[in-house]
């Protein structure tokens, strides 16, 4: 846990809820100290590796969330700084997650979002 807060503690202590979430477990939170900058919660992804060293299959990529009208500047994995690709149509944001590196996983991922300041 601890190792996960280091790494994510930032979207835990400043976020604060935001309406866009994808389906049951997936959700966005609004940085509360700054308004350019929100964290996507990722569940269920999978390991990336050789077959030969990992049996674990590939997660559920793709989440879609509605309602976020904001113009995206980057999106990056808070783990490693990894871009993240997407696209957006109006309100719906589409990430593109890719799995865990193996000999990785902190079973829930989270990415940050910087948006456009208009």
């Amino acid at each position: 846990l601890g190792r996960w807060m280091r790494l994510y503690g930032d979207a835990i202590y400043n976020g604060r809820p935001f309406i866009a979430k994808e389906g049951e477990k997936d959700f966005i939170l609004r940085d509360v100290n700054n308004d350019s900058v929100f964290y996507a919660f990722k569940h269920g992804l999978g390991i990336n590796g050789n077959a030969n060293v990992t049996l674990a299959k590939g997660g559920r990529g793709y989440s879609v969330f509605e309602g976020f009208p904001f113009p995206i500047e980057s999106v990056t994995w808070m783990d490693n700084d990894a871009p993240i690709a997407f696209e957006q149509d109006g309100d719906t944001l589409t990430l593109k997650c890719n799995d865990f590196a193996y000999g990785q996983h902190y079973c829930v991922r989270v990415a940050k979002i910087t948006v456009t300041q208009s």
